[in-house]
């Protein structure tokens, strides 16, 4: 911290930075667990969309003095929900539009940040007479900052409310126009058929809807394939296990 620094300022920062870093390390762990190749996209696209589905809190803050001078620690838990990233890629890499639109909002914070970081800096090293201008462009930054932030935890509240709602409310034997008239379009689709029906997956927040001939049959929170079945679009498994739900 500068001598000009506040105590809500550098935390804000500091949360920035460490936000950054645990993107980096998500972003890796990502690559290794999910296998680039199998989504054709770039290590940068895989990294991008990772951190578009991460949710970051500070979990515990500490400011404290280090060789002379104020400084603040933070630290900060990350979660990514496995399944919407895997599904998330997959569309990524199926519709380039989607990779784009994601892409772009990420670039766009990515710029805020960099720019928030810089006038922290130059705030710890102005002149007192420079401090109110840096200090305005500081509090805009800071306040478009927390727009974009609010905008990305909407989407991902949004995505396991859906999740919620599906477990809740989607029952076995309603039909196709009952569950898009209860949850909207689904954030991805499989299917496979078997046995001469259609099976037809939907997936919303963390669970996945399955619709034997366009009626509901059961719901999962992961597909598995079944040979039985000729495809992971199915009912397969021990009902209740915490995987398959009627």
């Amino acid at each position: 911290m500068g001598d000009n620094d506040t105590r809500a300022e550098a935390l804000r920062i500091a949360f920035l930075e460490a936000k950054r870093k645990v993107a980096e390390r998500v972003g890796t762990h990502v690559e290794v667990m999910t296998g680039m190749s199998e989504f054709a996209l770039t290590r940068d696209e895989v990294r991008t969309y990772a951190a578009a589905t991460m949710r970051v809190e500070i979990v515990e803050e500490e400011f404290l003095l280090r060789d002379g001078a104020f400084a603040v620690r933070v630290k900060v838990r990350a979660e990514v929900n496995p399944e919407d990233l895997s599904r998330g890629l997959e569309r990524a890499a199926r519709e380039r539009s989607a990779l784009e639109e994601v892409t772009r909002r990420a670039d766009a914070a990515r710029a805020l940040e960099d720019r928030a970081i810089d006038l922290q800096r130059r705030i710890g090293e102005a002149q007192p007479e420079e401090l109110p201008e840096f200090r305005r462009e500081q509090a805009q930054v800071l306040r478009s900052l927390e727009e974009v932030q609010a905008e990305h935890d909407r989407r991902v509240e949004d995505a396991a409310l859906l999740g919620e709602q599906a477990m809740r409310f989607v029952e076995a034997g309603m039909t196709r126009d009952d569950v898009v008239s209860l949850l909207g379009t689904a954030r991805a689709s499989r299917q496979n058929r078997a046995g001469g029906s259609l099976y037809e997956c939907w997936y919303y927040g963390g669970i996945w809807i399955v619709l034997r001939d366009g009626v509901v049959t059961c719901k999962r929170t992961r597909l598995g394939y079944s040979q039985r079945y000729g495809g992971d679009c199915n009912c397969a498994g021990i009902v209740g296990t915490g995987e398959v739900f009627r």
